[in-house]
């Protein structure tokens, strides 16, 4: 995720939290914690007009991971979106990095289905105004030939 942290929309995060089991109470307090923030710039002693901030969780905080975390809980797999006798790819998250696996005794079946995931992916990635830096998206096959097929995200090719 590109500017993970300093991305996470406010409206979308408290959105997540309200469709969970959290107390009212405990939601409150986290958009307390996050609303009313601003900030502003000062050049060469000039000071710029006072901006509210409406994304992004505040650094050194202990709790800006987990709220990430919270974020982010969603990321999509294949999971209903399988197709008859295949098996879901695995998600693992840790803080802003995620990996995806896809595993067959075909490359190229595996290939096709972590196409199938990526071509999945903006769509969620829109909906919650997550950029991916896609020269950093980096994609490895281990197995005996390589994959005929160049896996894309967003129409560039993934390394």
């Amino acid at each position: 995720m590109e500017k993970a942290f300093d991305r996470v929309w406010h409206t979308g995060l408290l959105t997540k939290i309200l469709d969970t089991t959290t107390p009212p109470a405990l939601l409150r307090v986290l958009a307390s914690f996050l609303e009313g923030r601003s900030f502003y710039v000062s050049v060469e002693g000039v000071d710029f007009q006072l901006r509210p901030i409406r994304a992004g969780v505040p650094q050194g905080s202990c709790l800006s991971p987990r709220l990430y975390a919270a974020y982010t809980d969603d990321i999509p797999t294949l999971r209903d979106h399988l197709r008859e006798g295949e098996e879901d790819v695995l998600l693992a998250l840790y803080a802003d990095d995620s990996a995806y696996f896809a595993s067959s005794y075909h490359n190229i079946v595996a290939t096709n289905t972590m196409q199938r995931l990526l071509d999945l992916l903006p769509e969620w990635l829109d909906k919650w105004r997550i950029a991916v830096n896609v020269r950093k998206t980096a994609a490895q096959l281990t197995g005996i030939s390589r994959p005929r097929r160049q896996l894309k995200l967003r129409g560039q090719d993934v390394e």
